[in-house]
């Protein structure tokens, strides 16, 4: 594999878009000659996030996302939806992964029905959640492919930062890196990839494993996060984490509540991260 020549496409939220992640592979000029991706002028990828949920596909999405990563022309991140996933398949009680067991209690969930326990999970296998993640369950033929999914997820870096380059899937915010550098050093894992190139990024992204499935629970249990979002933000690595991968959220006025994208009434809104908020109307400063 010839080395990259610097130049970086950035893909993000193909949300199990598989035919559209192919089109684009094809409009941005790589190719697959005899089993092996590749670029003429040696470009790479950096995939931000998000690959599941939503679209039919995700188990061909991220079957396509791993064999660009393990022949060096890509690196992926986290997304909010891939966190998610290992939230949703991480029992609460002990933080222990159990992704074939969630696959196997959601797919006998009915579509539209609740039932059945749903706090037992990191991620409560609640109606709204289900119907998020329903498609993807689906995806994966068996409870084995969706834990190898879900067991990937655990290795992929929170950002990336290269020199002139930051790449986060929602939001770089210096006292959230540094909470979750921070934590990451106590347990000696790495939550994120410094290079001084993408194919040094690359290689180190190769070295990776998952942190041990104890610790990633402890750092997606929200716990009381609201309170942590209003008080001190980046003192719970957990919501320095949500801050990363989500965005940065705050709480609407008394009752108000707005509708996100699924229809859901929610009464936090995504803000402009990247502006002062100084002067500016709820309206305004909203991120859509």
């Amino acid at each position: 594999m010839a080395r990259s020549n610097g130049a970086i496409d950035i893909i993000g939220d193909i949300h199990g878009m598989h035919a559209r992640l192919v089109a684009m592979l094809d409009a941005l000029g790589y190719r697959r000659v005899a089993g092996r991706w590749a670029h003429a002028e040696n470009r790479r990828i950096v995939f931000v996030g998000d690959y599941v949920d939503r679209g039919p596909c995700a188990a061909e999405v991220v079957n396509l996302m791993r064999e660009l990563c393990d022949q060096r022309v890509a690196l992926a991140l986290a997304g909010t939806h891939d966190t998610n996933a290992i939230a949703f398949a991480t029992r609460a009680d002990g933080h222990v992964l159990d992704a074939a067991e969630a696959w196997r209690q959601a797919k006998a969930r009915p579509a539209a029905g609740a039932g059945g326990a749903t706090t037992a999970w990191l991620r409560p296998h609640s109606e709204k959640n289900l119907d998020q993640h329903r498609v993807t369950i689906e995806a994966f033929r068996n409870a084995d492919a969706y834990a190898a999914c879900v067991r990937y997820f655990m290795t992929l870096p929170i950002y990336l930062e290269l020199p002139g380059l930051r790449v986060v899937h929602a939001a770089w915010i210096p006292p959230a890196i540094r909470a979750l550098d921070d934590w990451a050093a106590a347990r000696d894992v790495s939550l994120g990839i410094r290079a001084t190139s993408i194919d040094e990024a690359i290689e180190l992204q190769q070295a990776r494993a998952a942190p041990d499935e104890r610790h990633g629970g402890e750092l997606l249990d929200l716990g009381e996060r609201q309170q942590a979002r209003d008080h001190a933000p980046d003192a719970s690595p957990a919501v320095a984490l949500e801050r990363i991968v989500k965005g940065v959220e705050v709480r609407l006025p008394g009752d108000a509540k707005l509708a996100d994208g699924g229809g859901h009434a929610r009464g936090e809104m995504r803000v402009r991260w990247i502006d002062a908020a100084a002067g500016r109307t709820n309206n305004e400063h909203a991120l859509t």
